[in-house]
């Protein structure tokens, strides 16, 4: 195997990549109009599956496990993940990059030494009924400048490993934790 288990650039729309084992090599969607992998596993890569410049994918119960940096990034001008009783971990479980956004619904994510997800610029995403698990990073890092404007992402509904609001607060940075951060976690 190489860098790249499966690398898809260019126009396509309905791929479907179902049933495949991915070790060591990671899925790549750039430019397509939407990809579903359904059934799969990757593991033990560096980047699982890498969703970039507007392509729209949906990740259905698949398995994503033990990526060294990230197990999905997703990134560029309107890209969108959907994951659907999933399971993703990594160092970072998901980063979502300029205006992209993540959905997920009944899906464990388990992060690394950085963080479960990180946000950078994005667009609203929602991430409900899911269970999440941090390892020594925190769970959430989200950053949004101010001249994009503000940014609520929606992470009510999930297990956090515990009900107790203030603890879970202490395990997210947004801009309660910087007034130059204009993205807010809503989790209750």
């Amino acid at each position: 195997g190489g860098y790249y288990g499966a690398y898809l650039l260019g126009n396509g729309s309905d791929i479907l990549i179902e049933d495949c084992l991915f070790e060591g090599t990671k899925i790549s969607a750039k430019n397509l109009e939407s990809i579903t992998v359904r059934g799969c596993e990757v593991r033990d890569s560096v980047t699982g599956i890498q969703i970039d410049q507007g392509t729209h994918c949906i990740v259905d119960d698949c398995r994503i496990l033990n990526c060294a940096n990230v197990g999905v990034a997703v990134s560029g001008y309107t890209t969108v993940c959907d994951f659907v009783d999933s399971e993703v971990s990594g160092g970072m479980a998901v980063y979502v990059d300029t205006y992209s956004a993540v959905n997920a619904t009944n899906t464990i994510f388990t992060g690394g030494s950085w963080c479960v997800f990180e946000f950078q610029n994005s667009h609203f995403s929602q991430i409900t009924n899911c269970d999440l698990f941090r390892g020594s990073g925190p769970y959430i890092r989200s950053f949004r400048h101010s001249s994009i404007g503000e940014l609520s992402l929606d992470f009510s509904n999930n297990y956090w490993g515990t009900t107790d609001p203030e603890e879970i607060r202490t395990w997210i940075w947004d801009g309660f934790n910087d007034p130059d951060n204009y993205s807010t976690i809503m989790f209750e």
